[in-house]
């Protein structure tokens, strides 16, 4: 994801009251994707240093999409959640 639609999605979520931070921090419970693989978010998590990434909810855009329609946030329900697939299981 760009660094202006980032931008303009955090505002957009923020203007709704959803709360979201600008860094990674502690207070972070829910991580969201567009155009990245389950594999590739915890690579950048590794990257931040993060030891235990199963504190986070790792999600793909249209959770977000869903959030902002229904004004609230949704259930983070299996088919918005990053999955690791069987190819990637195996390193391919």
């Amino acid at each position: 994801m760009g660094m202006s639609r980032r931008m303009f999605l955090m505002d957009l979520a923020r203007r709704k009251g959803f709360r979201v931070e600008s860094e990674l921090s502690d207070s972070v419970t829910h991580i969201v994707a567009e155009n990245n693989s389950y594999l590739e978010v915890l690579d950048w998590l590794r990257g931040q240093a993060v030891g235990d990434s199963s504190r986070f909810e790792l999600l793909d855009i249209s959770w977000f999409t869903a959030c902002m329609e229904a004004g609230r946030p949704v259930d983070s329900e299996m088919k918005y959640r990053l999955m690791q697939r069987r190819k990637e299981e195996k390193g391919f």
